[in-house]
Formats: structure tokens, C-alpha cells, sequence
């Protein structure tokens, strides 16, 4: 069994079948979001500062670092939620009118906001707060 686990302090910690667990990177900030990514055999991390790392999973259990990318928000970054909205589809949302999405397959992103029409007085001042 092969997984891998992060907290406040940006340390990530691979676990395997042994009584140690070695750290295999530190990201700036906290970590909000750690993802595997299946398709593509990656660790995905976003860490409060905002910085997602995708390290690239190898058979021998050492991880390889393979990019890193500075995400902007307008919301608040302690609020990040992050789930997979499809295969190497990444969606994110931080307190604010958009849901972000990161192709990571592809290399692109665009959001999805609130409609500006008003339903009730309620989408007007609606935040995405958590996404499933």
C-alpha cells in the first residue's frame, strides 16, 4: 500500500510498507489539496500560498518533481477546496463567485460564475464555498 500524506507546515510524507515514512518534498504554506492523479500516475498538491506542484509518481516509491505553477484567486486561499471534476480535470473554489478549472491534461483553465440575474435576492451575494 502506497500513499502519501501533507499538514500545516508544507512536508509531504510518502507511506509504504515500512515503519518509516520518508519526506518526498516541502511546498510553501500549508497544504490545502493533495490529489492523486491516476491517469497520469502524479501527485497534485496546492499548498496555501497558492503554488500547485504535480510530482510524478515512480515505480521504485521516489517521487520526481514535474512542474510547478502559481495559481491566481480572487478568494480567500485558506478556503481553497479542490476536487476532481473529471479525469485530469481539476475544480477549485475559494469563497468567491467562480468555480476554476484546470485541465491538467492539456494545459488550460477557465472558470465557471454565478449568473448576474437574481434569484430571490439570493445568487447575488451567494459565495462557492465547497463543491462536490
Amino acid at each position: 500500500m502506497l500513499f502519501s500524506f501533507g499538514g500545516s507546515n508544507g512536508h509531504i510524507y510518502l507511506a509504504f510498507l515500512s515503519p518509516v515514512c520518508p519526506e518526498i518534498c516541502k511546498v510553501g504554506g500549508s497544504i490545502k489539496s493533495l490529489l492523486y492523479y491516476k491517469e497520469d500516475n502524479s501527485v497534485i498538491i496546492i499548498s496555501s500560498r497558492l503554488l500547485m506542484v504535480k510530482f510524478k509518481a515512480a515505480f521504485d516509491k521516489n517521487i520526481v518533481p514535474d512542474r510547478k505553477v502559481k495559481l491566481s484567486i480572487s478568494g480567500d486561499p485558506e478556503s481553497l477546496v479542490s476536487i476532481w471534476a473529471g479525469k485530469g480535470l481539476l475544480a477549485t473554489t475559494s469563497s468567491e463567485k467562480i468555480i476554476r478549472m484546470w485541465n491538467l491534461k492539456y494545459d488550460e483553465n477557465y472558470n465557471l460564475t454565478l449568473a448576474n440575474t437574481n434569484f430571490e435576492d439570493r445568487i447575488a451575494s451567494d459565495l462557492f464555498t465547497n463543491i462536490a
